[in-house]
């Protein structure tokens, strides 16, 4: 319910947060953060029965949009996270082995139809369970715990071997960034700045 009014699972609000009744919920089941708008108003979302989902701006299910199914070999699958390039191509963070009967592991790109990209390489951060951050060169920033565990791919896909993040196991909780570039990191012991240096990619705190 919300606000006495009979709902479930995705609802939208309108400025006064009273329930927006022209809104389409077609969503049966819980769902997962982060929730995605697009520019075009289109949204994505995550979706315990179909994996990752993305509605119209009216709340009724893309059709030009293939939901991901994940598998994993050996164990539960599903993303974790997920953020859209500029040009509509989709990063996903998640456990998996294969997509849509594509194997892949690791950070993973979908086109803007929701299949596998495989320009994309595969296989980079098996393990990552947090981000992805984008860079304004395309890269991407993941991470699976701890300030260590923090890496960087290129646009295609490709580990940054340069990038190199501080060996602390501090838990690093969130990351974002700065208008120039700067890698802002949510820590267990507070937040903390870190400069990517230019030359040797070594993240240090200014």
């Amino acid at each position: 319910r919300v606000n006495s009014a009979v709902t479930s699972f995705f609802v939208r609000l309108n400025a006064d947060g009273t329930l927006d009744t022209g809104f389409t919920n077609v969503l049966t089941s819980g769902g997962n953060v982060p929730i995605w708008i697009q520019p075009d108003g289109k949204i994505l979302v995550g979706y315990t029965a179909a994996g990752l989902v993305r509605l119209l701006s009216t709340g009724a299910l893309d059709p030009t949009w293939t939901p991901p199914a994940f598998i994993h070999s050996s164990g539960l699958p599903g993303a974790y996270g997920w953020a859209v390039q500029p040009d509509g191509k989709v990063i996903i963070v998640g456990r998996w082995t294969s997509i849509n009967g594509t194997a892949r592991t690791g950070v993973t790109r979908l086109t803007t139809a929701g299949v596998v990209d495989t320009t994309f390489a595969s296989g980079w951060k098996a393990d990552a369970q947090y981000g992805p951050v984008l860079q304004a060169n395309g890269a991407v920033l993941v991470w699976s715990g701890a300030v260590s565990t923090l890496g960087r791919a290129s646009a295609l896909g490709a580990s940054d071997a340069s990038f190199v993040p501080p060996s602390t196991v501090t838990l690093l909780n969130a990351v974002a960034l700065t208008a120039n570039g700067e890698v802002l990191c949510g820590l267990s012991a507070g937040a903390q700045r870190l400069v990517n240096d230019d030359v040797t990619g070594a993240l240090t705190v200014p």
